[in-house]
């Protein structure tokens, strides 16, 4: 029963995964304000042509037409303008909490592997979970609640379209990981399992990480 639960849990959580990083690549690669907000006034003839009609569900809760921390009452350019300035904030927090993620997902691995050849450092190792996992939601949320980007992205296969899928791979690795560590406490058995999804995680995390660095 407990394994059917999981199941079902992991299939959701990975249609919500698919159903955001399908745009959250949309909002890594991100141009300046300035930028952004000269284009689209000389390719919009109406208010409604700043609102992009492809963002998350999160973000259309918030900079939707309607949206909670939309001003509709601004001039449509100022409101623009000040929309993609924290977009631009927001984006550099996510991509220096990323790092820090990185890192801690790094020192997971590690203290994993010690834990397995019989070295005292669960406390640690949970210790560095719960941190990692912190930094992991707290940089994904800042993602998932930016302004959305004002102009579509490049059509074809580029590393905005692989960044999108590892990072659907990451989020899923991620849950699967927390569900697993809580599991083998109890089951032995799992942690073999909990290994593969932490290492599935941390090198699709990286990958996903150097594709734009390339």
């Amino acid at each position: 029963m407990r394994q059917k639960l999981i199941l079902i849990f992991l299939v959701l959580s990975t249609s919500i995964a698919v159903a955001q990083t399908d745009s959250i690549s949309e909002v890594i690669s991100s141009p300046s304000a300035e930028t952004v907000m000269q284009d689209s006034i000389a390719n919009s003839t109406n208010t409604q042509q700043f609102i992009p009609q492809k963002m998350m569900l999160t973000q259309r809760l918030l900079w939707g037409k309607n949206g909670l921390l939309r001003n509709t009452t601004a001039n449509p350019e100022d409101e623009m303008y000040r929309e993609m300035k924290i977009r631009n904030k927001m984006i550099t927090a996510h991509k220096f909490l990323g790092y820090a993620t990185l890192a801690g997902l790094a020192s997971e691995c590690i203290t994993g592997i010690l834990l397995d050849n019989g070295k005292n450092v669960r406390g640690l190792h949970s210790g560095l979970a719960g941190i990692t996992n912190v930094a992991y939601f707290s940089t994904a949320a800042l993602a998932f609640f930016s302004p959305p980007r004002k102009r579509g992205l490049e059509k074809g296969w580029n590393k905005t379209k692989v960044h999108r899928i590892l990072s659907f791979v990451h989020f899923t690795g991620m849950i699967a990981t927390n569900i697993l560590g809580g599991l083998s406490e109890h089951n032995h058995s799992m942690v073999k399992y909990h290994r593969i999804a932490a290492i599935t995680t941390f090198t699709s995390y990286m990958a996903g990480t150097i594709v734009f660095k390339l």
